[in-house]
């Protein structure tokens, strides 16, 4: 079985080749505990998720740019 940390590594390796479902896995697994973090210093539900939007499109970029995301 695979830890948490391990199955993270393995699907920012996917999502910076470019694999969709490996984003849409890792938002699902992710997004739920940052958007409950965010809205515990904001207010604003809307601004919230913007937050979040923005935190994830940050991340898809990085691991199509940065080689030392994901297992490889």
């Amino acid at each position: 079985m695979r830890s948490t940390g391990q199955i993270l590594r393995y699907l920012t390796g996917r999502v910076g080749t470019g694999d969709h479902a490996a984003f849409r896995c890792l938002y699902a697994m992710l997004a739920p505990t940052i958007l409950t973090r965010v809205r515990q210093d904001l207010c604003d539900a809307v601004q919230s998720m913007h937050v979040v939007r923005a935190t994830f499109s940050e991340v898809r970029w990085m691991c199509a740019f940065d080689h030392r995301c994901g297992d490889g």
